[in-house]
């Protein structure tokens, strides 16, 4: 996970925001990996990324995750270049977007 903290460091000189976040993460895996739990793979991530997008991973409220296989065939609209960049790649990696919840989002949860 020291890379995961060290590209967070570079993109983030210091916390997005103290709010509540909803993040979701998208791991793009290659075909020869083992079988792995999504759940199981967030949690590091939420830990290597603290002090970075946002103070401490307790103000992740709500999380969407998923998993894609990188040989899969997508139809991609509104993507973020630099995904497109690691696709064409053919590499493992994680992508992450952070939303901060209003107080109201926060409280219905």
């Amino acid at each position: 996970m020291d890379r995961v903290t060290k590209a967070a460091a570079a993109r983030f000189e210091q916390p997005l925001t103290s709010h509540d976040l909803f993040v979701k993460v998208v791991v793009f895996y290659g075909p020869g990996r083992q079988p792995f739990d999504i759940h199981n793979m967030a949690k590091p991530i939420f830990d290597a990324l603290r002090g970075h997008p946002y103070n401490d991973d307790v103000q992740i409220r709500k999380t969407e995750q998923s998993k894609l296989l990188l040989d899969g065939a997508y139809r991609l609209e509104n993507v973020d270049p630099e995904v497109v960049a690691r696709l064409a790649d053919r590499r493992e990696f994680v992508y992450l977007e952070f939303y901060q919840l209003t107080d109201e989002e926060a409280a219905q949860l």
